[in-house]
């Protein structure tokens, strides 16, 4: 529990304080932060027991990589006992083993039959498309008053057999 507190307090932190660096707008520290969200997202997600690979926690980006070198690292990370594994991807099929994956803005056109193959799969789906959680993601990155942050669909979670984190959700700056 202690340790859940302190990583809550650390991402508390880095929330709090993304206003500075977020200047530079979409470029290489943006995407940083966001893959950092990402893994934060995870340790606060319990998924279904049965789901994904049990060897390994597979994050995939779907479409074009917005993050260059921003992914550097994480592969080094575990979380919850599991190692990381990053896949990039423009396969639907290869969907369905991920834990989380992020949608890339080139696929805004062809979100509803990316949402639509993952429908129902303990899969959170993150993207920083506008009106993404609207759509049936996850979680969505938005950019309010100059700070990153992030809205969740928590009813679409749910459906899907996701748990999130109380301090999650009371981080989120508006949860559907």
């Amino acid at each position: 529990m202690r340790i859940c507190l302190c990583v809550a307090t650390v991402f508390t932190v880095m929330l709090s304080n993304s206003s500075t660096v977020l200047s530079v707008e979409h470029g290489e520290v943006e995407y940083k932060l966001k893959a950092a969200f990402m893994l934060n997202f995870a340790r606060f997600i319990n998924w279904p027991q049965d789901s994904g690979d049990s060897d390994k926690f597979r994050i995939c980006i779907y479409g074009q990589n917005p993050f260059g070198n921003a992914l550097s690292g994480i592969e080094e990370k575990t979380i919850a006992g599991h190692p990381v594994d990053i896949v990039m991807t423009e396969k639907l099929s290869d969907l369905k083993g991920c834990r989380l994956v992020f949608i890339s803005r080139s696929e805004e056109t062809d979100l509803r039959k990316v949402l639509q193959e993952i429908e129902g799969e303990p899969i959170v789906a993150v993207s920083d498309i506008r009106a993404f959680a609207e759509a049936g993601g996850t979680m969505e990155f938005v950019s309010r008053n100059n700070k990153l942050g992030f809205i969740v669909n928590h009813t679409k979670a749910k459906m899907n057999g996701l748990k999130i984190n109380a301090s999650l959700l009371g981080l989120a700056i508006e949860v559907l």
